[in-house]
């Protein structure tokens, strides 16, 4: 039987070549945020009521440059690569694959589930771990501004808002940019682990705050093996709802005494008391609590596509069928080996598998240009200098 080479996404060949232009969509996004933030922290806005500032900011930040932005870039790039094509004209069909190439790809019920999960553990994980970098930033004397990421709303309305303005619009919009834009076209580029990697180290500089970037980055890390792992960009979404969620409720109950609102002080408390050992543990716990569950998402997402992918592997590479005596196996002869080869390896390696067959068998990532090294690591260069600058201020 001959097989056929059949991609998973069809939608992702936009992505295809798209990494120069991404990149330069991506530096644009960064100048417009750090613009934001300059005129923010020159107090140009400083005589407007502060709600007023903070949905502004928002809308501008959230909707415009990290949904927008991106979006319209690849509207214009996909449209670029039709007209190569000779395609004038794009369907509503054409238009609905623009987004369905971000990953929005409806995921189970049992998906979801997962991802309210993963919310809720990797917000727990961020406090522990931000509480330590924070501490370390504490005793080389950096001076942290009060009320920092508070809403300036009060009561369930400002809940509510809260809710819209720092759950809601950051868990879509820098989904979009980040685990839509970002790492699909990293991913078709260099590989999707280098790409989770640099797509996270970018997100934690994305936040242009010494005092975020680490947690931020960790937070971005975690979210691209789920979304990887699921292959929706929804998952994502919902986790750092989740996670931002959770903190805006915090942040209002303990003000306001709602229930919960005393949970964090009462917890910190119970470690500082209990010592380190404690603390080190449960970080741990949920470390390993979270990386099992993206191990069974990996899993699931591979096996709901095996026959496809070892498919799609074996019409790209035909030789891996040829054994060391030089008979060519049959499909089901390999996907055994394949099958005992992956009890043999560790949780991690299995993990690795299931979120990128190809890659991990036979493909190696493409090595970058001159070209698209400089433009790469000059968004990286760009971002950890703003991050020092914030670094500096804060010492000052």
């Amino acid at each position: 039987m001959e097989i056929k080479k059949e991609n998973t996404e069809q939608t992702d060949k936009i992505w295809d070549g798209s990494f120069l232009f991404v990149c330069w969509t991506y530096f644009i996004i960064l100048l417009m945020f750090a613009s934001l933030r300059v005129i923010s922290g020159l107090g140009w806005l400083d005589n407007l009521d502060r709600r007023v500032v903070e949905v502004g900011f928002s809308i501008a930040s959230q909707i415009i440059i990290m949904a927008a932005v991106p979006l319209v870039a690849m509207f214009i790039y996909k449209r670029r690569l039709e007209k190569k094509k000779n395609q004038t004209t794009l369907t509503d069909n054409k238009k609905t694959s623009l987004f369905a190439s971000f990953g929005f790809d409806k995921p189970s019920a049992r998906t979801i589930g997962f991802a309210i999960l993963l919310g809720l553990l990797i917000y727990f994980f961020n406090i522990f771990v931000a509480s330590f970098f924070n501490g370390i930033l504490n005793m080389l004397g950096f001076r942290f501004m009060m009320g920092m990421g508070e809403t300036p709303f009060g009561g369930v309305w400002g809940l509510v808002i809260g809710l819209a303005l720092i759950a809601v619009l950051p868990g879509v919009c820098e989904e979009v940019s980040h685990r839509g834009m970002l790492l699909k076209s990293f991913s078709a580029r260099m590989g999707i682990m280098r790409a989770m990697f640099w797509t996270s180290i970018m997100f934690g500089f994305m936040h242009l705050n010494v005092v975020q970037v680490f947690y931020a980055a960790i937070l971005g890390y975690i979210i691209a093996l789920a979304t990887v792992a699921t292959r929706s960009l929804w998952v994502g979404i919902i986790m750092h709802f989740m996670n931002n969620g959770i903190g805006t409720y915090l942040s209002l109950a303990y003000r306001y005494n709602w229930f919960g609102g005393d949970m964090l002080y009462h917890m910190m408390n119970l470690f500082a008391g209990a010592g380190i050992i404690l603390y080190i543990a449960f970080v741990v716990f949920l470390y390993w609590s979270i990386m099992h569950i993206i191990h069974v998402l990996a899993k699931m997402g591979y096996q709901k596509n095996r026959i496809r992918s070892l498919a799609n592997i074996i019409a790209e590479y035909p030789n891996i069928l040829v054994k060391p005596d030089g008979v060519i196996a049959t499909f089901d002869e390999f996907a055994v080996q394949v099958d005992q080869n992956l009890e043999r390896v560790s949780k991690w390696q299995r993990t690795k598998f299931y979120l990128d067959p190809m890659s991990a068998m036979v493909r190696k990532p493409m090595k970058l240009t001159v070209k698209e090294k400089t433009i790469f690591y000059g968004i990286i260069f760009m971002g950890a200098l703003l991050t020092i600058f914030t670094a500096v201020w804060g010492f000052l």
